[in-house]
């Protein structure tokens, strides 16, 4: 019986370590969409409304959400069963699309999943080029260098839209032909020991994702708990509280921007973070943040074919959209 025993022991303890980061979850790391999180320059794929195809191992599995379907399914979430759970943004039930964000009007249906309102519903009601609502939460912030670790299978995307709006010609964010949308932070080192957190979210359909994405960019160093206004005109960014905001679309297989945050603010309503590069929480909400590209920036009034100022273009990290 002893020699039995020992035997069992041994082979329960093969199996343990044999099974090490070898999630059967099919969106492990390295399946996750090759997002670069500092620049994205590997999203690249022609205008700044193209859309660029991911290798199947490279793609999210859009069958896979935190949403279950029923009660025999769900861990966590139950869509459908009149409570908004975490991981969703509504549940079933239609919403007012001022009540979304203050520039838009109608109504606007929950989608299937429960992870965020049908943005095509609504139309804008301002004559404000863009206009977007934001309500971001996560307990895990990615660091870019560890994407790599097991650890990090899915803990740090969100299966649901943390932005709402549209911009343009009433084009909704996230798209109205989006399966899929992850919203993502991310730590990177930003010299002298600091680092900076980035917010964004990024929509596909099916394995193809739709440009473009959305990104909020704090200054270098630790967040407060304060209100960040969203800024496109002061070069100094060191030590103040304030956010840049950019629309990222792509031309010619490099990023570029589609627009700028222009007014908003952006509430830190939760942020703990004692190693950044380990992660930490935060909570993000805005009611609104208006943006508009680049050349029609109220405080620019820019002719038609002025350049760019020198001190815009380094804001916008990457070059405008054709």
């Amino acid at each position: 019986m002893k020699e039995l025993l020992t035997t069992l022991l041994a082979l329960t303890t093969v199996l343990i370590l044999s099974s090490c980061g070898e999630e059967e979850d099919p969106e492990e790391v390295n399946d996750l969409p090759d997002w670069d999180y500092v620049s994205s320059s590997d999203n690249a794929a022609g205008t700044d409304d193209a859309t660029t195809t991911l290798d199947e191992e490279e793609a999210p599995d859009e069958t896979t959400t935190d949403t279950a379907t029923g009660p025999d399914d769900a861990p966590t979430t139950w869509c459908g069963n009149g409570f908004i759970e975490p991981g969703e943004r509504c549940d079933l039930s239609p919403s007012d699309c001022a009540k979304i964000n203050p520039g838009l009007t109608d109504i606007a249906n929950c989608k299937p999943d429960c992870s965020g309102w049908s943005m095509a519903d609504c139309s804008k009601n301002t004559k404000v080029w863009g206009v977007m609502t934001l309500d971001f939460r996560t307990d895990y912030i990615l660091n870019e260098s560890r994407l790599n670790d097991p650890v990090y299978c899915e803990q740090g995307l969100q299966h649901h839209d943390a932005f709402f709006g549209m911009y343009g010609d009433d084009t909704p964010i996230p798209a109205a032909t989006a399966t899929v949308t992850w919203s993502a932070a991310s730590n990177t080192p930003a010299g002298n020991g600091l680092y900076t957190t980035f917010v964004r979210q990024h929509s596909f359909n099916g394995t193809t994702e739709i440009f473009p994405y959305i990104e909020i960019e704090f200054p270098p160093g630790a967040m407060t708990l304060a209100d960040y206004s969203v800024n496109s005109t002061d070069t100094i960014f060191f030590n103040k509280k304030m956010v840049r905001v950019r629309l990222i679309g792509t031309n010619g297989g490099s990023p570029c921007i589609t627009a700028m945050g222009f007014w908003g603010t952006v509430n830190v309503e939760d942020a703990w973070q004692v190693d950044p590069a380990e992660g930490g929480k935060i909570a993000l909400v805005s009611a609104t943040i208006e943006f508009y590209p680049p050349r029609e920036l109220p405080n620019l009034a820019l002719e038609e074919g002025d350049p760019i100022p020198d001190d815009l273009l380094s804001i916008m990290k990457y070059p405008e959209c054709p």
